[in-house]
């Protein structure tokens, strides 16, 4: 079974982007300073992409649900 919900990463675009630099900051650190900063940028643009002024920034997500039983 599947499960879509939108996922809210923060109140505006700046908010959601200290949260997922944060999360990707792994990546990010092994990146020259112009690629880091270009990469910031476009992630930027993405998150002003997926704003809305009354909610957030929103992007779909889903997962699969799966239950097992045993059988022994």
């Amino acid at each position: 079974m599947g499960v879509e919900r939108l996922l809210n990463l923060g109140t505006d675009p700046d908010d959601a982007l200290v949260f997922q630099s944060g999360q990707h900051a792994g990546l990010l650190a092994d990146l020259d300073p112009d690629t880091r900063a270009r990469a910031l940028n476009d992630l930027h643009d993405d998150l002003v992409a997926h704003y809305d002024p009354h909610r957030g920034v929103l992007y779909r997500s889903a997962a699969w649900i799966i239950r097992a039983n045993s059988s022994s």
